[in-house]
């Protein structure tokens, strides 16, 4: 008999973002496993609107049977400035649980009386989703698993209105930490990242399941394209950068030249997130076109996704306008149609100036279905590390512009063989990381049942031959 989960998603298909991948696989396979899940995320339309990107109807298509619950969510109704600064400035976070928490109240109230769940999936962001941790955990006796895909509190690219709101929302973070019976994150640096913030206690209570992927590795190796008479070099990105060089430029003002609203704005400014953006292949690639002018229209970079006014304003900085090619957002059936033609693509980090890189992106798992070279600027930490055991890799310091562009060079003009470590790979399955999340959920439960069954068993025998029944 399948256990039945209730799978708590505010970003889940047909919302096509980054943000339904990880939470779309899970639901997909869980029942391969014994597990039933039943979802509860926002209404189509109102998800759409929140989140502010397009649909994609062929990713429910794969979970057609999966029982699903839709919340609609309050409309926001301030449209006065002054009303809106007083909303941002004494928010805690996103408010995206908060408007639609009698509805969720309601709603799981109803699957509960009609089902016996037996443990319930959170995954965040949404931040706000930590009332939902604390309202479950208050009402029904069930096991909670709250699945981090991001940092909270130690986000880097983030302004916090003041220090003391980063300091109340590090406690809601610990508070999650402590409701909760189980964490899951996304890479064992982040898992090292939360210990460093909420304790070494936290560490038995936190697990680590990767972000991966859903198709099937190819054992064929790769050889990469070298520059012909008439070829060109095709170099892409597929989705966001991440960077605000307003927030950057913000974050280094001193106080005293900031706007009034910002003077108490905090930022931990852990991460510098101009080594997401494309700046250091740029500045690589104008140092290759100075030093072989004659390659000046054999290399262009493009990218698929939403063009940011930053980006253009980057790209002419270096003087590529005709290096680059925008393709804007596309649906995923397009992404990989455009992304087929390309020769290589773009992998680039932000860089955590206290630790090591701590996110493995779901773009790299797309990328492996490529089957492309990549071209890798990226700092030490999750990402590198992957990336240099999954064999497709060419490695680039990206502050080393020099270096790189001799690198450059070398790759596009002899040949390389790359060999996809199809062992290794294999791990980050989606089938495979649902088949540990399973476990987890059954061993999670058996846990609880054995504690209930020895409480039991100590009332009624009166603590008699205690030690005999352990």
């Amino acid at each position: 008999m399948k256990k039945t989960i209730l799978f708590v998603a505010l970003e889940f298909p047909p919302l096509n973002n980054t943000g339904t991948y990880r939470s779309l696989k899970f639901v997909k396979y869980l029942p391969e496993f014994g597990i039933k899940p039943i979802v509860i995320t926002l209404d189509e339309q109102d998800s759409f609107d929140t989140f502010g990107v397009n649909s994609d109807q062929k990713l429910i298509d794969e979970i057609k049977d999966i029982e699903i619950h839709r919340l609609s969510i309050k409309k926001l109704k301030l449209n006065n400035k002054i009303f809106r600064f007083f909303r941002i400035f004494f928010s805690l976070h996103d408010k995206i649980a908060n408007r639609t928490l009698t509805n969720f109240k309601k709603k799981i109230d109803e699957i509960f009386s009609s089902n016996q769940i037996q443990a319930v999936i959170i995954t965040f962001p949404p931040f706000s989703c930590e009332r939902f941790v604390t309202l479950i955990k208050k009402n029904y006796e069930v096991k909670v698993i709250v699945d981090f895909r991001d940092a909270w509190s130690a986000w880097g690219n983030h302004f916090f209105p003041s220090y003391f709101h980063y300091r109340i929302i590090r406690r809601m973070e610990r508070n999650v930490f402590l409701r909760a019976d189980t964490i899951v994150t996304v890479t064992n640096e982040l898992k090292e990242k939360f210990i460093s913030i909420h304790g070494q206690e936290m560490r038995k209570k936190i697990e680590v399941i990767p972000n991966g992927f859903d198709f099937e590795i190819k054992n064929k190796k790769i050889i990469n394209k070298q520059i012909e008479d008439d070829s060109i070099i095709r170099v892409g990105y597929i989705g966001s950068f991440y960077f605000d060089p307003k927030l950057e430029s913000e974050v280094n003002k001193p106080w005293y030249k900031k706007r009034f609203y910002r003077i108490f704005q905090y930022s931990l400014n852990e991460e510098d997130w101009k080594y997401r953006s494309p700046f250091y292949f740029l500045k690589t690639l104008k140092c290759f076109i100075q030093n072989n002018p004659e390659m000046k229209s054999k290399i262009v970079l493009e990218h698929i996704g939403n063009s940011p006014d930053w980006l253009t304003k980057m790209i002419e900085h270096f003087n590529l306008q005709d290096n680059f090619i925008s393709h804007g957002f596309k649906t995923q059936s397009e992404v990989m149609d455009i992304a087929k033609q390309f020769d290589y693509l773009l992998a680039t980090s932000e860089k955590n100036l206290v630790g090591p890189h701590y996110c493995l992106p779901s773009k790299i798992f797309d990328y492996l279905k490529l089957n492309k070279p990549i071209i890798a600027f990226v700092t030490p930490g999750s990402q590198l590390e992957f990336l240099k055991k999954s064999g497709i890799s060419i490695f680039f310091n990206p502050d080393c512009y020099e270096d790189n562009s001799r690198k450059l060079k070398e790759l596009i003009t002899s040949e390389s063989v790359f060999e996809p470590n199809k062992s290794y790979l294999i791990n980050y399955h989606r089938k495979n990381l649902t088949k540990r999340l399973s476990e987890l959920i059954k061993l999670r439960y058996s846990e609880i049942l054995n504690f209930t069954l020895l409480i039991n068993y100590l009332l009624m025998n009166k603590y008699q031959n205690y030690f005999d029944w352990i």
